[in-house]
């Protein structure tokens, strides 16, 4: 269990990125802005940019407050999955330990694993858009080149010829469950003579 406090502590750690473009229309709210841990969430993807997620919404034209709420709860549903992942999943986990201040004193280990979250969100938004304006915008990159990106590819002999981000994102979740449920030192007290 863990505290809605210690969720909120994650959300603003992972960022998103001003548009680079100066033409732009788009305008993210501060909330969106904030990374406090510096990482913004094209660090993770190139294509998970706020451009790109505007052209791939479903509603042509959103009004900016609506999309920085869509970018807003990109970023709290990451945070959330991560969270029951990292913890709830795992088998080591205890139901009535609060692990609020583990959280709180450990803030740094879960930003990778958000970060690749948020980035595989986007991804998935890529693939499932049916926007035409989106799919013109992106001409280069097919169904099969984001569903690479996002699984990766393997040879003939189930290894990896190009990891996908959802590859990372497990890594990262891997990393942080080592760290927190480390595992248990297991002692065979059978005699060796």
């Amino acid at each position: 269990m863990y505290s809605e406090e210690s969720i909120s502590s994650l959300i603003n750690r992972i960022g998103w990125e001003v548009p680079l473009d100066s033409d732009s229309s788009i305008i993210l709210d501060t909330e969106n802005k904030t990374a406090d841990s510096g990482r913004k969430v094209n660090a993770f993807h190139q294509l998970a940019s706020v451009e790109n997620i505007y052209a791939a919404v479903a509603e042509v034209d959103m009004d900016m407050a609506d999309f920085n709420k869509f970018l807003a709860s990109i970023r709290e549903q990451s945070v959330r999955e991560v969270l029951t992942v990292i913890f709830d999943q795992h088998h080591l986990y205890i139901d009535t330990t609060d692990y609020s201040s583990i959280i709180a004193k450990k803030v740094k280990l879960f930003d990778s694993a958000i970060g690749y979250t948020i980035a595989v969100k986007i991804l998935e938004l890529f693939v499932s858009s049916n926007r035409k304006n989106f799919i013109e915008r992106n001409a280069s990159l097919s169904f099969q080149t984001l569903k690479i990106e996002l699984y990766g590819a393997k040879n003939d002999n189930g290894h990896f010829i190009a990891k996908g981000i959802t590859y990372e994102k497990n890594e990262a979740i891997k990393k942080a469950q080592k760290i927190l449920f480390p595992d248990p030192v297991l002692i065979d007290g059978t005699p060796l003579w």
